[in-house]
């Protein structure tokens, strides 16, 4: 009688690791190698200085494969989603040139610039979205409790209504009976559209083609991308990644399908021998300023450079956006609310001054 084997493969482990661990993580890192301690060491005194258990767990891990032969760069890449592959190569050049404790701290210092740029787009979207979310509950407060009341009152006085006020009651009534299948239809389009974003290609490619022809918003999206991009591939071509490969990195940091589609045929015509400028040019994704500023980087060899100033300059101008934004929108929201709260006033109130001009 022979016995069925069983074959148990054990599930990688993950870790709820977000990005700004992996950003401190890289920081103290490079602090404890710069000031002389040798890594394995350094991740023992990380490993003891991080309470919580899923960064200990993964420098555990990281540090039983370094045991076991593995180099840094080879031991973070079995980790992709804590550890892109611009991450591990800036780690493997460090480990070649022997200037480990450098390339770790242009990663983290790279790493807290993508981060503030992506706090300042997020910042630019909050305040529009608070108000919004604001003046939506405030507005059913008011349809769902109040208009109803004076409805009644409207009713006992059994006088003719202003078109506008039976508008308005029409409207509380029907929110009254249809509002929580408005709310679940509206909930289920915008859970059904996220997903076909996160899924399906050509809805991602429409999303992020859109969202650069926003109103305001655009300018900043495309900024920031532009911002990305340029810091990403200064960060790639400092440290001697081949071009073509810093490319593809750089186009997967600017989070937009739509300009990652365009630079991969930028990339091709780099293969083909065309120089960066030029093809940055054909693809028309790029400003003049952008294009003869890596047009001088070229020429000069200083094409590194260049491209962090293009970086440094794009995250001012998000800056300033922003910023105007903000003193742009107020006012304008201020009316919205002001028109959308005094309609529903003026609907309420305005029957009530016609029946008293009526007794006077």
């Amino acid at each position: 009688m022979s016995r069925a084997r069983l074959s148990i493969k054990k599930k990688p482990a993950t870790y709820s690791l977000r990005a700004k661990d992996i950003t401190l993580l890289t920081r103290q890192l490079a602090t404890l190698l710069k000031a002389g301690i040798p890594l394995m060491e350094s991740l023992d005194l990380l490993n003891k200085g991080w309470s919580k258990n899923h960064r200990q767990g993964l420098l555990h891990i990281i540090k039983k494969d370094l045991e076991s032969g593995l180099l840094l760069s080879q031991a973070l890449a079995k980790y992709p989603r804590y550890f892109d592959v611009l991450y591990c190569a800036l780690v493997a050049a460090g480990e070649q040139s022997g200037t480990l404790a450098l390339m770790l701290e242009r990663l983290a210092s790279y790493k807290e610039k993508m981060a503030l740029l992506k706090q300042k787009v997020q910042k630019s979207l909050l305040y529009p979205s608070l108000v919004i979310f604001i003046a939506s509950v405030v507005t059913a407060i008011l349809l769902l409790w109040i208009v109803p009341q004076f409805e009644q009152l409207f009713h006992d006085f059994g006088a003719q209504l202003p078109a506008f006020t039976r508008f308005i009651l029409r409207l509380s009534s029907g929110l009254q009976t249809y509002g929580l299948l408005w709310v679940s239809l509206l909930t289920g389009i915008l859970v059904i559209l996220m997903l076909l974003k996160k899924h399906h290609k050509n809805t991602q490619l429409f999303f992020d083609k859109m969202a650069l022809k926003l109103f305001i918003f655009g300018r900043i999206f495309y900024q920031s991308a532009i911002a990305r991009f340029s810091r990403t591939l200064a960060t790639t071509f400092s440290v001697g990644v081949p071009l073509p490969e810093g490319l593809h990195s750089a186009a997967k940091a600017t989070n937009n399908y739509f300009m990652i589609l365009m630079m991969e045929k930028m990339i091709v015509d780099v293969k083909r021998g065309l120089s960066l400028q030029r093809a940055m040019q054909a693809s028309a994704l790029f400003p003049d300023l952008a294009l003869q500023m890596v047009s001088v980087g070229e020429e000069s060899g200083k094409l590194s450079e260049m491209l962090h100033k293009i970086a440094d300059f794009y995250d001012e101008a998000v800056d300033v956006r922003v910023a105007t934004l903000g003193s742009l929108l107020e006012p304008i929201i201020m009316v919205i609310l002001g028109v959308l709260m005094g309609s529903l006033v003026i609907a309420i109130y305005l029957p009530i001054f016609k029946m008293g001009q009526v007794v006077g």
